[in-house]
C-alpha cells in the first residue's frame, strides 16, 4: 500500500445497500476503534466508507479526513493490479480473499500488511461494499527472512564441511535428514529412512557392529553416539567414512524418545592420515634399511675389495680362481641390492648434474630391446623439446631399467612397451589439486605397457619395499620402491595409470632445466698411483685396512686412524704434510665432515676424500652431494679407490659419457 500526504478523490454517489447487521453498531464500531488491526469499509469504485484509528493514525490523517476517499489510492503500482483483480473474482460463493501488501511512505520506508477483504453483495449477486482489515506483519517478515537466510547459511555450511543432520525417533525408528545428509549418504526421499534403512547403508565389516553399538549401548545404556565408521552410499556404492554423533532426548520416566545428531563425511581426513601412516612407516622403514645398507656396504667393501686383489694375483687357470670370482660375483649382487635399499630410504648419495633425458633413454634403446626380448615391441617416442633435466644419469639408467622389467614381467606373452618424453607445465589449479606438483616446467618420462594391468588394492601397495606381485624368488619387491626413491631424492615425482586387462603406465615428471645450462665434460684420468701421504679414517677396522692396503699398492705413504680424534692426534705427531684425508662420512662423536674442518686449520690446504655407504645430513642435502665435495661411495673396488684418490689429489675426473 502506498500512503499520500493527502487522498484525492471524493465519496462516491451510490445506492445504499444495508449490509452492517442491525445489532448494537455502536458496540461493534467501539470494538473496531480498538483494535491493533487495520479496519476500513469501501465502495466498489474504492471510497472509503468507514476508517478506524489504527488505519487513520497510519495515514498520518484523521479518520474524518479519509473518509470519501479512494482505498485505491493507498496501494503502492505493484499491489494496485493484485487487489483490483483479486477484488473482482469474489463471489457470493467465495466472498473473501487474503494477500500481503507492501505499504510505502513518504520517506521511502515500507511496511509489510497482510489484508483480508470480504465483499458484500445485493440480492442481485452484485458487489455493493467491501471491507478491509489488515495486520503489519514487517517484523514476522524480516524473522523469517532471517530464519532463511539462517537455514540457507547453514546448509551451505553443511555442504561444504560434508556435515549433514538428522532427528531419530526412537519408539518408530524412523528418522528425517537434512538434505546435505541425503548426499552424504547417497540417498533420496524414496529411500526408508528407518533404522533399518541405515543398517543397508552400513559397510558390511562395520554393520553387526554398528547395529549393536546403537541398541545396546547408545540406547540401552543411554550413552551419547560418537562412532567413526564407513558407509557403502546408496546411489553410486562409494566407500565412505563418516563420523556420527548424536545426542539424546528422554521423556519424564528418563526413557529415550529421540535422537538428534549430524553425520560428518571424514572420508578424506581418513585418506589423509592413511598416507601420513604410510610415509611414517615408510620413514621408519627407510632409516632401518639405510643403517641396514650401512653397515652392510661396510663389509661388502672389504668383500669385494679383498676378492678384487685376489683376482688380480690369481693365474687365469689357478684352481682357486673360480670360487674367488663366484665370491666377487655374489658380494657384486649383493652391492646392487644395497643401492636399492638405500635408494628406497632415499639415502644414497646422488652426482646429479644438467643432462638431456633424451639422449639417456636413446642411448639405452638397443640393450632394453635385448633386455625385453624379441616377443614385446618396443616404440622409443622422444617428444620433449627440452629434455634437459638436473639428475644422476646412472640412476635414471636405474629408474628406466626398473620399470621395463616391469613391463616385461607383465607380459609374459609378448606386447608393446612404450617409452616416451614430453614437457608439461603445471599451473597454480593444477597445483592445488596436486600437493606432489609445485608450479612450473616438467620434463617427462612415460613408460606404458600392454600387459594385465593392476586393480586398485594392488595400486595401493606397489611402492611399499618387498611389496610383489611375482613369484617367489623372482622378485625382491625394492624395484618400485627404488624408482620412487631416486624419483623423490632428484626432485620429482611418479603417477601411475592401471586397470586390469588395459595395461600401465607409470609416468615420472623431473623439473626441467634451462636449455642452456650443461656441464663441460673432461677426459677420463688415468688408474695412476702416487707418492703423496693419505690419511685414512675410518671406524670399521677392516675397511680401513683395506682401503689402507690398496692405497699402499699404489705407492702412497698410508697413515690411518680409527675416529677422528684418533686421525686429530697423528696430525699432531707427524711432521710430514698430508695431502689428502680418505675419511668415513658418518662415525662415532665425530662425523667426516667435522674432522675435515677442523684438520683444514691445522694444515691449510688439505684435500678431502669423503667415502660411506650412505648419506649423512652433515654432509649432503637431501641425498645430494655437495657442489664442491668429492666422494666415493662403498664398496669400493681397488681401481675405483685409486682413481678417486689421484683425482682429488690431482683434480682429475673421471670420464662420464653424460657431461655436455
Amino acid at each position: 500500500m502506498r500512503q499520500n500526504g493527502g487522498l484525492n478523490g471524493g465519496a462516491e454517489s451510490h445506492e445504499r445497500t444495508e449490509v452492517m447487521p442491525a445489532a448494537d453498531e455502536e458496540q461493534y464500531r467501539k470494538l473496531l476503534e480498538d483494535m491493533p488491526a487495520y479496519v476500513c469499509t469501501f465502495l466498489p469504485g474504492g471510497a472509503l466508507t468507514y476508517v478506524n484509528q489504527a488505519l487513520a493514525a497510519l495515514a498520518g490523517m484523521s479518520a474524518e479526513e479519509l473518509l470519501g476517499r479512494s482505498f485505491f489510492e493507498m496501494l503502492s503500482p505493484e499491489d494496485l493490479t493484485v487487489v483490483k483483480e483479486a477484488l473482482e473474482a469474489l463471489t457470493p460463493q467465495q466472498p473473501r480473499e487474503t494477500h500481503e501488501e507492501t505499504l510505502l511512505f513518504p520517506d521511502g520506508s515500507t511496511r509489510s500488511q497482510q489484508w483480508t477483504n470480504r465483499a458484500f453483495f445485493d440480492s442481485s449477486g452484485r458487489a455493493v461494499q467491501f471491507q478491509a482489515i489488515g495486520i503489519d506483519i514487517t517484523e514476522r517478515k524480516k524473522m523469517e527472512q532471517a530464519l532463511l537466510d539462517s537455514e540457507k547459511l547453514l546448509k551451505a555450511s553443511q555442504k561444504v564441511a560434508g556435515l549433514g543432520s538428522y532427528v531419530l525417533d526412537i519408539q518408530t525408528g524412523a528418522w528425517s535428514s537434512s538434505d546435505v545428509l541425503d548426499e552424504v549418504l547417497g540417498i533420496d526421499e524414496q529411500f526408508p529412512h528407518t533404522v533399518e534403512g541405515w543398517a543397508k547403508l552400513l559397510h558390511p565389516e562395520w554393520r553387526e557392529r554398528m547395529r549393536d553399538y546403537l541398541s545396546n549401548q547408545v540406547i540401552g545404556k543411554k550413552c551419547r553416539f560418537d562412532k567413526e565408521y564407513k558407509i557403502v552410499r546408496h546411489n553410486d556404492g562409494q566407500e565412505r567414512w563418516v563420523h556420527g554423533i548424536g545426542e539424546l532426548e528422554f521423556n519424564a520416566e528418563t526413557q529415550p524418545v529421540r535422537m538428534i545428531g549430524t553425520i560428518w563425511d571424514i572420508t578424506e581426513r581418513k585418506q589423509a592420515e592413511a598416507r601420513l601412516m604410510q610415509v611414517q612407516k615408510m620413514e621408519s622403514i627407510g632409516r632401518l634399511a639405510g643403517g641396514v645398507a650401512h653397515d652392510f656396504n661396510n663389509l661388502l667393501t672389504v668383500i669385494n675389495g679383498y676378492s678384487h686383489l685376489l683376482l688380480d694375483k690369481l693365474r687365469q687357470d689357478d684352481p682357486l680362481r673360480a670360487s674367488i670370482e663366484e665370491i666377487h660375483r655374489a658380494g657384486e649382487r649383493a652391492a646392487g641390492l644395497t643401492q636399492q635399499l638405500l635408494a628406497f630410504s632415499r639415502k644414497q648419495v646422488l652426482r646429479p648434474r644438467v643432462l638431456d633425458l633424451n639422449h639417456v633413454v636413446g642411448e639405452m634403446l638397443s640393450m632394453l630391446g635385448r633386455l625385453v626380448g624379441e616377443n614385446v615391441d618396443v616404440r622409443l617416442r622422444l617428444n620433449a623439446k627440452n629434455g634437459m633435466v638436473h639428475a644422476d644419469p646412472h640412476q635414471l639408467e636405474r629408474v628406466v631399467m626398473n620399470l621395463v622389467v616391469n613391463a616385461r614381467d607383465a607380459m609374459p606373452h609378448g606386447g608393446k612397451l612404450s617409452i616416451e618424453t614430453a614437457g608439461v607445465s603445471w599451473d597454480e589449479a593444477y597445483a592445488q589439486s596436486h600437493p606432489e606438483a609445485p608450479v612450473g616446467h616438467y620434463v617427462t618420462l612415460s613408460v606404458s605397457d600392454s600387459g594385465a594391468g593392476m586393480d586398485e588394492e594392488t595400486k595401493k601397495h606397489i611402492f611399499e619395499p618387498f611389496f610383489t606381485t611375482k613369484d617367489i624368488g623372482k622378485g625382491t619387491g625394492l624395484g618400485l620402491s627404488t624408482v620412487q626413491g631416486i624419483v623423490a631424492q632428484s626432485g620429482g615425482y611418479i603417477e601411475v595409470y592401471s586397470e586390469p586387462g588395459h595395461g600401465t603406465s607409470f609416468r615420472i615428471y623431473l623439473p626441467m632445466m634451462d636449455e642452456s645450462v650443461a656441464n663441460t665434460g673432461m677426459p677420463a684420468s688415468p688408474v695412476l698411483g702416487g707418492q703423496e701421504t693419505v690419511l685414512v679414517v675410518e671406524d670399521q677396522a677392516e675397511v680401513r685396512e683395506y682401503a689402507a692396503t690398496v692405497l699402499k699398492s699404489y705407492g702412497y705413504r698410508v697413515i690411518t686412524a680409527e675416529s677422528g680424534a684418533g686421525a686429530l692426534l697423528q696430525c699432531e705427531r707427524e711432521d710430514s704434510h698430508i695431502d689428502l684425508i680418505l675419511t668415513d662420512l658418518v662415525m662415532p662423536n665425530m662425523s667426516g665432515r667435522e674432522l675435515a674442518d677442523r684438520l683444514e686449520k691445522l694444515q691449510c690446504g688439505v684435500k678431502v676424500l669423503f667415502m660411506s655407504g650412505y648419506t649423512d645430513s652433515v654432509m649432503v642435502h637431501h641425498g645430494v652431494l655437495e657442489e664442491h665435495a668429492r666422494f666415493l661411495q662403498k664398496p669400493f673396488s681397488p681401481e675405483q679407490l685409486a682413481i678417486k684418490v689421484r683425482e682429488a689429489l690431482g683434480g682429475e675426473s673421471e670420464e662420464d659419457p653424460y657431461r655436455r
